[in-house]
């Protein structure tokens, strides 16, 4: 549980939990705080009239509650309840929280230790502070919630009878006091409880709640909404332009752009021979900015040798695979320092290379459209020339929201498998948690009359088109944009395959290795879940074609 001041905070601060998280208490005054650990000299909370910290345990997979009880007893500040299961989530909470939001708090300290990696989780209290609103990073607090809520309910059943000790715990057994240590009058105690509430558990829209976003949101936030921004209205602009030179009453830019159709539709060639790739374009500050929009973080699991060829194989899809452009379509994330000598291509659809300027764009940042030519083309240079495949596929948006059990269209998706058998490329799986989390979709199970309709519709155009709700560009009720959501994605250990001719290939060996490939994603997917996700979260394989 965390404590913050009114004024320091206009977000909440990202989390791929999907426990339930108390709303967080605000105030305006500068004297409240909690807990001040007495027993422990190592966690004390600062001296700082704006700090405000709590004390927590990660003792074992449940808080020790009489401990707990005990202890903040002890400093008179907070009065725990003895039945209050709601506890026990705060060990699982808090740990993972901190972790995913480390590098984005330019003043967290825990233990007094503000470098994240030198933590000794293992210490019984922990003792979170912040020390400086000017410098807290403001990610929306009640988006958040609403984030971990709907998650929440998925394990609804689980966790029975938790959310209505939640409901009453912080009004009925919180008492803060003041930095010197002295209680707070009743009538201050009242009206900060007032303060607190926790919102229904439901899957009711946050447009009801504070949606706007604040006048005074720093500039460095500005900047990566823009990028965000950008990246989603250049293809709608660069169809805008194609419209207006294609009206212009100058004959010389009309026929200049005939001509440039024309070459682009039966001469281009480089969208499937290995891009136009530029390593300048790629390393521009810009991409930076997108990156710490959510922030996405690159993690390298083992090396690679740069010796031979990889078939990168990504998942999940999400909605639109901003995981995928960021980390590999360019370096905000440190991917050539990572896996040196690795010349990669993310793969995309055709469609993308269709729309005119657009197209050239994408070449120039290394992308080529997601065609058997391409890959071959890629793959017989060898020498570390590699591609990256978004597996799922269109048909994988459909599923893709937020939730602790993912659904992969992986089952029959062996394509990528056979390529890699002619080449004797080896297959790579790459796994990023919080790509699902950046948008809600109306819900779609299979089955249903909408599901049918987006089914149909993806048959006849080759589109999907889910219906889903991001945030705007000035408020976060709806919008397109995607919310600031933690993307990690982590890159697993090679599987080497043979180098085999075709007549060689059958389906038994493509089945062989298809089936080390899922197990070696499941492996990497259980290795690094307990860190951004719920450590029971599931994937399951599904086929195309289950609708």
């Amino acid at each position: 549980m965390f404590f913050s001041r009114e004024d320091e905070i206009d977000e909440a601060p990202n989390s791929s939990q999907k426990n339930i998280l108390p709303q967080y208490l605000q105030k305006s005054e500068n004297h409240f705080t909690s807990i001040p650990l007495k027993n422990n000299s190592k966690a004390t909370c600062a001296s700082s009239s704006s700090s405000l910290c709590i004390a927590v345990s990660k003792q074992s997979n449940a808080l020790d509650l009489n401990k707990l009880s005990l202890l903040v007893s002890d400093n008179m500040n907070v009065i725990v309840g003895n039945n209050h299961s709601v506890l026990s989530l705060f060990n699982q909470l808090v740990y993972n929280l901190i972790k995913d939001r480390a590098n984005s708090y330019k003043s967290m300290s825990v233990l007094n230790e503000t470098n994240i990696d030198k933590i000794k989780w293992k210490d019984f209290e922990h003792c979170v502070t912040f020390i400086d609103g000017k410098d807290v990073d403001k990610d929306c607090l009640y988006n958040d919630f609403n984030h971990i809520k709907s998650k929440f309910v998925e394990l609804k059943n689980k966790f029975d009878g938790i959310y209505k000790q939640v409901q009453g715990f912080i009004p009925s057994n919180l008492i803060l006091s003041k930095q010197d240590g002295t209680m707070l009058s009743n009538e201050n105690n009242v009206k900060f409880k007032e303060k607190v509430a926790i919102q229904p558990m439901t899957t009711q829209s946050s447009l009801t709640s504070r949606t706007f976003a604040p006048l005074n949101t720093p500039l460095y936030r500005r900047r990566q909404t823009l990028t965000i921004l950008v990246f989603w209205i250049l293809p709608w602009f660069c169809l805008y332009v194609s419209l207006l030179l294609l009206r212009s009453n100058n004959w010389y830019l009309f026929f200049g752009f005939i001509a440039y159709l024309t070459w682009m539709v039966f001469f281009r060639k480089y969208p499937r021979q290995g891009g136009l790739k530029q390593q300048w374009l790629r390393r521009l500050v810009w991409w930076k900015w997108f990156a710490d929009y959510f922030p996405i973080q690159l993690h390298r699991t083992c090396d690679l040798p740069a010796d031979r060829s990889y078939i990168f194989g990504y998942h999940p899809h999400g909605i639109i695979s901003l995981g995928a452009f960021c980390n590999f379509a360019t370096e905000a994330t440190g991917f050539e320092e990572k896996f040196p000598g690795i010349n990669l291509r993310l793969l995309t659809l055709k469609s993308n290379f269709r729309i005119p300027f657009f197209g050239f764009y994408l070449s120039l940042l290394g992308l080529c459209d997601a065609s058997k030519e391409s890959c071959n083309y890629i793959l017989e240079k060898g020498n570390g020339n590699s591609l990256m495949l978004v597996l799922g596929g269109v048909k994988e948006v459909l599923d893709a929201r937020p939730s602790c059990d993912y659904i992969l269209t992986l089952k029959n998706r062996k394509g990528f498998v056979k390529i890699g058998l002619v080449h004797g490329a080896s297959l790579v799986p790459v796994f990023s948690f919080g790509e699902n989390d950046l948008y809600e979709q109306l819900a779609n199970p299979r089955g249903s009359k909408l599901r049918q309709f987006q089914v149909m519709l993806q048959k006849k155009t080759g589109y999907t088109i889910p219906f889903f709700r991001g945030r705007g560009v000035f408020q976060y009720a709806f919008g397109f944009l995607p919310n600031r959501r933690a993307i990690n994605t982590y890159v697993g250990e090679p599987i080497e395959l043979p180098k085999l001719s075709r007549e060689e290939i059958t389906n038994e060996i493509i089945d062989k290795y298809h089936t080390q490939y899922m197990d070696a994603l499941m492996r990497l997917f259980d290795a690094h879940k307990a860190k951004h996700d719920n450590k029971d979260a599931t994937i399951k394989y599904v086929n195309a074609d289950d609708y």
